[in-house]
Parts: structure tokens; sequence; C-alpha cells
């Protein structure tokens, strides 16, 4: 015979669904939340004043006559609530998460949606220092995708010295990644013209 009862059984959902529950900055009202936004139906609470300065998008939403200018809450369809609070707390001023390898992919193409040029430049710095200081460490793989993300990005010194390694570095067939399909015709040009590029007979693999 069961021992459990009714209260021990919603004492354990209670718990479950509390641990279920977002636990931010952004999770709950703070002193200076004046509006809410909605991603995946869970409330992030943010500051309209903060959005705006940071984001001509944010500013337009809040300040021009779109229906959001006196919305409460606001839905943002199509994101993901882990991504946006991670976009977040590399755009608020109190936090200024860094931009690195791991949240990249994650936090870049929000702050090029929502044109958030700090974010923008904090990446392609980012790109830039790994591309300078960690070249050598770096897989094939990873150099591609730096070189894609600078020619969707247009983050012209990291493209330029993305195609430098790219196009001196005997790592592997560049067309066997598949990322590489994904590059501006441009830039695949600019790397299969110079004399330093290995073709695939003559590649190296590691």
């Amino acid at each position: 015979m069961s021992t459990h009862n009714t209260s021990d059984w919603e004492s354990a959902t209670d718990t479950d669904s509390y641990e279920d529950e977002p636990n931010n900055m952004f999770s709950a009202p703070s002193a200076t939340s004046d509006v809410i936004l909605l991603v995946e139906d869970k409330p992030i609470h943010v500051n309209k004043a903060i959005l705006s300065l940071a984001s001509p998008v944010f500013a337009a939403m809040f300040e021009l006559n779109f229906k959001e200018k006196h919305a409460e809450k606001i839905p943002l369809p199509g994101k993901k609530y882990e991504d946006f609070i991670e976009f977040l707390l590399c755009l608020y001023p109190n936090t200024v998460k860094d931009v690195d390898r791991e949240n990249i992919d994650i936090v870049l193409p929000l702050a090029d949606e929502y044109q958030v040029e700090n974010i923008k430049r904090r990446s392609e710095a980012m790109i830039l220092l790994l591309l300078q200081i960690k070249y050598e460490s770096l897989f094939a793989k990873d150099v591609v995708h730096f070189l894609f993300l600078s020619d969707k990005y247009s983050f012209k010194q990291a493209l330029v010295e993305a195609t430098n390694i790219a196009t001196s570095h005997c790592c592997t067939d560049l067309f066997e990644i598949k990322e590489f399909n994904s590059v501006s015709s441009a830039v695949k040009i600019d790397i299969t013209t110079t004399g330093k590029f290995k073709k695939p007979s003559e590649v190296c693999i590691i």
C-alpha cells in the first residue's frame, strides 16, 4: 500500500513546476522594467529606453505609431526564449556579457535583425582576435565559419583576415566543408584565384 498522499504529490508537482520557471534578471519585474516581451509565451521584463538606445528597431517600435507603442505586452513570434535572454545579456549595460565562440551564432543574428551595432562590432572584434591570435589552433571548419559570418554580416576587417588564412593555410579542402557553399561567389573567387590556395589534390588533411 502506498504511503504517499495527495499533499505529497501536489508538493512534488509544485516543486517541479517551480524549477521549470525561468530564473534570470528578466524573468520578473524590476524597478526599471516598463514593458514585457513575450517569447515562447514566457515574459521578459525589459526597459524601453535601454532597448531604444541600443536598437533603432526597438526605438521605432516604442516611439513611432506602431501598435506596440502603448502595449504592455509585446509578443515576439519565431524567437527562442533562451536565445533572446542571451542577446539581452550582451546588450544590457549592467551586464554587457562578452560575445564569444559559444554564443556568437545566437546573438549575432538577433543583433543584425534589431540593428544593434555595438554587438555587431564586438562580434567582429571577437572573430578578429581568434583569427589573429589563435589561428594556428583553429580547425578548417572554424575558419570557414568565421569566413561565412564575416561575409554575411559585412565584417570587412575580419573578412580580409579570414580570407588570408583560408588562402595561406594547408588545412583541408574548403569545398568539402558544407558551409563554404554559403560563402558569396566573390569571396570564393578571391580565395581560389590566389596562388597560395591549395587545390583539392594538394590539400593537407589534419
